[in-house]
């Protein structure tokens, strides 16, 4: 027997030496190895850490079988909400506050160890922790066209509409907010007292400051204890630190962006007017989107650290009174610029937000600053129901800066459940605002924090424009107008990044097309999930249009693909279509997917690295998602007005049959209306003329659908004449400026040309008669147009009547007129009989033609179907090896692929004993993933011995959950290990001193310039520390994800992080500090979620109680690839890796004695590129020996040195 093993060895030394090399080398990482170790020793804990004893804020969600405010009066049932707040005073938990209309709930400070205590308590139904909330962190009224709002809306400003602004409170002494606009005015204002006089104001009306200037939810910068007072005024702040928290001060910067009046450049409160013909570029502070909208101002922070009373304000700004109903609400937009990254659904923030949407309220929340990580959309942005507003950059005039890309930190989407997040970006890069404690100072400030309030004040100018319109009909408004969003070439941004593109004012008073999934109207995107596709499939959602205007639209549909993965195809009919005022259409829209296709492409948005570090330095994992939008284009028609440019008196205008006017003053421009585009008959005739009257001109002309045009009667009685003026630009022109061009009506009356001078500077020269000039822009004010005889020189004598000249001068006619942004102007001389002429200016908004934008998103990954041919089989007994057959009928199922696309991968591991573990019932479907299925080890020790260029001997753990998470950023699967007894020396106990789990690099190495601020990223890790006597830890070696580096490094490799219930740990038998003498240890695995405390409650645990025993000696069956033909090896480690292509095989070494003993071992497969459900398999081998008893230890039966006779 000792030389048929030593025969083996040798055998398996001399393959080893020719395939135990590198899967793949890394030309950015020379000298890259698969362990590698902190050499700064700054990585910090994983998150939640050693905090089971810190206390939190939970929800105690009360059972819905109770009335909000309790049994009735005098009566307090077993489970009241009186009764449960005696039991949590008995138990001397302290109650923080109690919330009825927005979360059925009482909030209460406890300890992870004291959570299954509060889930007995009578009454209650749930328990959810609150995550802390920080605050995420002017041009831009011209950038998103929200003067354009201002003038085509009629002047709406938002007057008669409330913004809840729930944050660090308002300075409402600023002068952007109506106040004394002084330092000292801010100084002598008691914060915790509400003056006489002093609040509320004609801008503030409302407020309450709920926790104190003191409160600080992590009881790091304050007492954790609120101290609430009736006087909402923010804090004076500093300033951002390197991660865009703000200590003061927030709260009125947000405030001064959503709804400010703004302050002029002398320092005071400006009282308007708001308009697109006025430029804010001089003002400190320049006015809010909706500057007339009032504010309520709910502080929920105090001067520093984070919050959990974001419920309460809810509660509050819905129930004031606390009666249960919200009648007496005050708000119709909320606006909250805060919240905590890979938001998910248990958060009662969430649900709060929710019901807020139900009673009827807009909320817009910030997206976050966690930057390009997939899944990192904050919660409470994470709601369904709410708008989530990433960051885009407004250049300015800052020539470094690209207007419409990202900010770097913006959060990624897309929701925990696949849904599309964020919803739209906007300006979110250094914007001036209200500096809180200035008087009339401004600050500036980066962040979703201040992208958000911008998307608020639309929402509260699209209140006021439509008040009968639901929450889910202003977010489709905001979405559907949106711009794209562009990286610096021009490539536009996925909706993971960019939601539906960049928030978009200029022509949203005219958006009265709404498009939305049908099934799912308050998610507006088409969201196909994260699907893991075996075979060809066909995804379908409906979208949904409809015309709520007053005149029928045609409507054509297109798909614009932003982010491209090869074998994916998005189609939808693409019409026309032709929709009634009130109708609604449903359009399929089918994605089709080839799995076999797919090649896991990174899109252009997507980073290659990542990492704390500038430029980042660490590769990535990544999703390849196909994304972008459907455009729904609709047009009136071919819209056509008359102008009377002539010497005519009054006309009536028909077109066709049809009367467009039917009596027209000279100089006078009429309204538009739409026609069927096409060939056209226009006949004008003498107003008081019959329709059947010989007309003064007729002429024909064609139409375009989509296009405006001004119909331009010229000329006199005995020359009348008909010219079309086109008034639609073929290239966009910049949002902040008018489009302006000019028209000849023969002013000279004899058929002369014109020169045109805007401002004194030449704008047309030689324009015939019956001519219109090309379009220019103008900026926004007050302009002076003169018309000259061609080849005259402009000077011309100021003292004219404007409009006038007399024979002989060189100015025939001369007007001032005021331009607005968004604007197309046309300036039409016309001449008439006594030698006097006249200009008339006529003025449009390009609104004919719309562009409703609606996000697509599917995130598809082609899915291998693998299984064991046989799930129990017996092992010959004289085999030294086994083998498993696999088969697969899945898509993925090549051994080779560009970037692992095709390439399925499945591990095997011996089954540990107790490893299998049960489905926790009780447990909510957003903890699910934490819930562990299976565990299972093997290493390379039976194979390979004791080896010091293996660190003695790599050891893996293999873990499946119940429940796949979408990213590793939700979850902790921790691996506890136990390699000695009391006092470092001896058997192993249940004492772990090291501990294995997986962790992104950013969650555990803090930011520079932070005080341990962290960020998670992509990056994930196998990270080992050691553990101190006193609890603390220690890091030690990492190694990548399933020890497979990201597929930057490995090309050909894709190990799935996202989207899964399987991982694999490893570590070495010599970073345990195991000796070949005596190379055992006890584990046991803890489980841990995001959504539980921030990885401070323990899901599972497995086993239960004790630890399991494993030595790396004595296996029964040791899984175990060698060949990097057949699966994985990395350098010079072998691992449980191989590729499941159909018909190949798992293949270990077998203890036939090991497993003569336990009779049968159950061996652990995990498919990684199954679909979830069918991820995890275990396969039973029999012993064919007879049943032998346990043996004493130690025994060994595979010797670490190769022998030889």
């Amino acid at each position: 027997m000792r030389r048929q093993f030593a025969t083996l060895l040798a055998l398996l030394s001399v393959a080893l030496s020719a395939t135990l090399a590198p899967i793949a080398s890394s030309a950015n990482e020379p000298g890259w190895s698969p362990f590698r170790r902190d050499q700064a020793g700054s990585f910090l804990p994983p998150p939640g850490y050693g905090a089971i004893d810190q206390p939190v804020t939970v929800m105690l969600e009360l059972d819905d079988a109770i009335p909000a405010d309790g049994a009735s009066p005098g009566i307090a049932s077993a489970g009241s909400p009186d009764t449960v707040q005696r039991q949590l005073a008995a138990l001397g938990i302290p109650v923080l506050f109690r919330t009825r209309l927005a979360y059925n709930g009482i909030a209460v400070t406890a300890t992870p160890r004291q959570f299954d205590t509060l889930r007995r308590l009578a009454g209650v139904a749930g328990l959810h922790v609150i995550p802390p909330k920080e605050r995420s962190v002017s041009r831009t009224a011209t950038f998103i066209g929200t003067t354009h709002f201002w003038s085509a809306s009629g002047g709406l400003t938002g007057e008669g509409v409330r913004i809840g602004i729930i944050d660090s409170g308002i300075d409402y002494t600023h002068a952007t907010f109506g106040g004394a606009g002084t330092p000292q005015a801010f100084l002598a204002n008691d914060p915790a007292i509400v003056e006489p006089g002093t609040f509320p104001t004609s801008k503030v009306v409302a407020g309450y400051d709920f926790v104190g200037d003191g409160y600080d939810a992590s009881g790091r910068y304050g007492t954790p204890i609120a101290a609430p007072d009736a006087d909402p005024l923010d804090c004076a702040g500093p300033g951002t630190d390197a991660i865009r928290r703000v200590s003061g001060g927030h709260g009125t910067h947000v405030a001064g962006i959503a709804a400010g009046f703004g302050v002029d450049a002398a320092g005071t409160t400006y009282d308007g007017p708001y308009s697109g013909s006025i430029s804010y570029e001089r003002f400190i502070v320049g006015p809010g989107v909706a500057p007339e909208a009032s504010l309520v101002a709910l502080k929920i922070f105090g001067c520093r650290g984070t919050s959990t009373y974001l419920t309460r304000a809810i509660d509050y700004a819905l129930d004031p009174n606390g009666d249960g109903d919200s009648n007496d609400r005050l708000v119709d937009v909320l606006n909250i610029s805060l919240g905590s990254p890979f938001g998910g659904d248990d958060d009662p923030d969430a649900a709060a937000i929710s019901r807020a949407v139900a009673e009827g309220v807009v909320v817009v929340v910030a997206a976050g600053d966690t930057g390009n990580t997939f899944y990192a959309i904050d919660s409470p942005a994470s709601a369904r129901q709410a708008i989530a507003v990433g960051a885009s950059v407004d250049a300015g005039r800052d020539p470094l800066l690209v207007p419409d890309t990202l900010d770097l930190l913006t959060s990624r989407g897309p929701q925990r459940n696949g849904s599309i997040k964020p919803d739209l970006v906007a300006p979110g890069v250094g914007l001036l605002s209200a500096a809180a404690g200035s008087g009339a100072g401004a600050l500036s400030l980066t962040g979703t924090s201040v992208a958000t309030p911008q998307v608020a004040g639309a929402a509260a100018l699209l209140r006021q424009l439509r008040p009968s319109w639901s929450p889910a009909q202003i977010k489709s408004a905001l979405m559907n107008a949106t711009m794209p969003a562009r990286d610096a070439n021009g490539v536009p941004y996925p909706p993971s990044l960019a939601g539906a593109g960049r928030l978009d004012l200029s022509k949203l008073a005219a958006y009265d097309l709404l498009a939305f999934d049908a099934a799912d109207p308050a998610a507006v995107g088409l969201s196909y999930g994260a699907a893991w596709v075996s075979g060809p499939q066909q995804l379908q959602r409906m979208l949904r249009i409809t015309n709520t205007g007053d005149h029928p639209r045609t409507v054509r549909l297109a798909p614009v693909v932003a982010a491209e993965e090869n074998g994916v195809l998005i189609e939808t009919p693409p019409g026309p279509y032709r929709l009634r005022p009130g109708e609604t259409l449903d359009v399929p829209v089918t994605i089709s997917v080839q799995p076999a296709a797919l090649d896991f492409t990174r899109d252009a948005a997507t980073p290659e690295r990542q990492g704390p570090v500038d430029p980042p330095a660490f590769d990535r994992y990544y999703l390849a998602e196909h994304s972008g939008v459907v455009e729904v284009v609709s047009t009136l028609g071919a819209r056509l007005r008359a102008a009377h440019a002539g010497d005519l008196g009054y006309v009536a205008v028909y077109v066709d049959d049809e009367l467009l006017e039917s009596s027209i003053a000279p100089g006078d421009v009429g309204e538009y209306r739409a026609f069927q585009p096409g060939r056209r008959l226009v006949r004008v005739t003498s107003a008081e003329a019959p329709p059947s009257a010989q007309p003064l001109v007729a002429r024909e002309f064609d139409v375009v659908d989509g296009r405006d045009y001004t119909l331009v009667v010229y000329g006199s009685c005995g020359n009348s004449q008909l010219a079309l003026v086109d008034e639609t630009a073929d290239e966009p022109f910049p949002r902040d400026r008018a489009l302006f061009h000019v028209f000849n009506g023969d002013l000279l009356c004899n058929g002369s040309a014109v020169d045109v001078y805007v401002d004194g500077v030449l704008f047309a020269a030689g324009l015939p008669v019956g001519a219109t000039s090309a379009f220019g822009t103008l900026s926004p004010g007050r302009h002076t147009v003169r018309f000259v005889r061609a080849g005259a020189s402009p000077t011309a004598d100021d003292t004219l009547f404007p409009g006038e000249s007399p024979d002989g001068g060189r100015t025939i006619v001369m007007k001032e007129f005021i331009a607005s942004a968004g604007e197309v102007i046309l300036a039409s001389g016309r001449g008439c009989s006594g030698c006097k002429h006249r200009i008339f200016i006529g003025y449009t908004r390009p609104e004919n033609t719309l562009t409703t934008r609606v996000p697509f998103q599917i995130i598809p990954r082609s899915a291998a179907a693998g299984a064991a041919t046989l799930q129990e089989q017996t092992v010959a007994p004289d085999a030294t090896m086994f083998s498993i057959n696999l088969r697969n009928s899945g898509a993925r199922n090549q051994l080779t692929s560009p970037r692992g696309s095709q390439t399925p991968l499945v591990s095997a591991f011996e089954l540990s004993p107790g490893g299998r573990s049960p489905r926790i019932a009780s447990l909510p479907d957003s903890l699910r993933s934490a819930d562990i299925q299976y565990v299972g080890v093997t290493s390379s020790y039976p194979a390979l011995g004791w080896r010091a260029d293996l660190s003695g001997a790599a050891i893996f753990f293999g873990l499946a959950g119940h429940a796949a998470w979408s990213t590793p950023n939700e979850v902790q699967y921790r691996v506890y290990i136990s390699t000695t007894g009391p006092g470092g020396a001896g058997l192993p106990d249940d004492v772990p001193e090291y501990m294995l789990v997986h962790v992104s690099l950013g969650a555990i190495t803090p930011l520079s310039g932070t005080d341990g601020a962290t960020r998670p990223d992509d990056v994930f890790r196998a990270q080992l520390y050691r553990i101190q006597p006193d609890g603390t830890l220690t890091a030690d070696r990492f190694a990548d994800w399933n020890f497979i580096p990201p597929p930057s490094v490995t090309p050909f490799l894709d190990s799935a992080p996202f989207n899964t219930s399987v991982m694999a740990l490893v570590t070495t038998a010599g970073f345990l500090g195991l000796s070949p003498s005596l190379p055992l240890f006890n584990y046991y695995v803890e489980t841990y979620a995001r959504d539980a405390g921030g990885f401070t409650e323990r899901i599972d645990r497995v086993p239960a109680t004790g630890t399991i025993a494993y030595d790396l000696r004595f296996p029964a069956v040791a899984p175990l690839n060698t060949s990097a033909t057949t699966g994985v090896v990395r350098q010079i480690f072998p691992t449980p890796f191989v590729f499941g292509v159909d018909g190949a095989q798992i293949t270990g070494m077998v203890n036939q004695t090991e497993l003569a003993v336990r009779r049968s071992q159950e061996v652990l497969l995990l498919h990684h590129h199954n679909a979830p459900g069918t991820q995890a398999e275990v396969v039973t081998l029999q012993s064919a020996r007879p049943a032998l008893a346990p043996l004493a230890r130690p025994y060994r039966f595979y010797m670490p040195i190769v022998a030889s006779e």
